[in-house]
């Protein structure tokens, strides 16, 4: 890895744990929603966004804005990230940082937790996964079942079940951490996928500080199934959308 880029993935992730330790839940949060508008990054370029460019919505390299019709203002400030294999960096710049056609935002988004919840109802089957909705229940999950309680709102029942769905996803992974650990991926990536879609009425956690428990490595782990299990459900919900499969 090149020397720059590894320094600054370093400063980055102490700076992170440093907001940990010091107990900073709104520095945390943010990150977290990070994670969220830039969902097809990895956690740790979001991580190096973050630092550089807080507000960033839409990043891309000056040959990818070209094709977009638009180009970088002179001047403007370059975002450090790492390519795809994580070894050599690259330059990208944020949406306000360029000029030309203008950007469709996502349409699509629109806090409707009833197309959400149909959506990922589907992507629960095409998992094998089976879904349940007994008369009286609780809510639980047992490997490749589901089991909700019947007659929630549907602003009630979307996180629940992703949470769920989310926690099968987690099983199958099959690494060994606490309880209380595991739940607090859990809430986070569903922090993330409810901010994203911009769900409102939904009761969910917003106290993340505990993610850190065990140093770096654990909390890298923690991040990264989070950012990826909260991308594959974002996708869910918004790429169907855009292929036309809800109205």
């Amino acid at each position: 890895m090149e020397p720059r880029l590894q320094l600054a993935q370093d400063k980055a992730l102490a700076r992170l744990i440093r907001a940990f330790k010091s107990r900073q839940p709104d520095t945390v949060n943010a990150y977290l929603k990070a994670l969220g508008t830039l969902h097809t990054l990895s956690w740790l370029n979001v991580l190096l966004i973050f630092w550089q460019e807080p507000g960033a919505s839409n990043v891309n390299r000056p040959s990818a804005w070209s094709k977009l019709s638009r180009q970088v203002v002179k001047g403007s400030k370059r975002i450090l990230i790492s390519n795809v294999q994580a070894l050599e960096k690259r330059y990208v710049y944020d949406v306000g940082d360029t000029k030309g056609e203008q950007v469709v935002d996502t349409p699509w988004i629109h806090g409707d937790a009833d197309c959400y919840l149909i959506l990922i109802q589907h992507h629960i089957g095409q998992l094998g996964i089976v879904l349940n909705y007994p008369g009286s229940a609780t809510n639980l999950s047992t490997r490749n079942e589901v089991t909700i309680k019947k007659g929630m709102p549907a602003a009630t029942e979307f996180p629940v079940l992703c949470k769920e769905l989310a926690r099968q996803l987690q099983t199958r992974e099959g690494r060994k951490t606490t309880r209380h650990l595991q739940d607090l991926e859990l809430e986070a990536t569903i922090f993330i996928l409810t901010s994203t879609l911009r769900l409102k009425n939904c009761s969910v956690t917003t106290d993340f500080i505990g993610l850190y428990q065990e140093g770096p490595e654990q909390l890298a782990e923690s991040l990264n199934f989070i950012q990826r299990t909260s991308s594959q459900l974002i996708e869910v919900c918004l790429c169907q959308f855009h292929m036309g499969g809800a109205q």
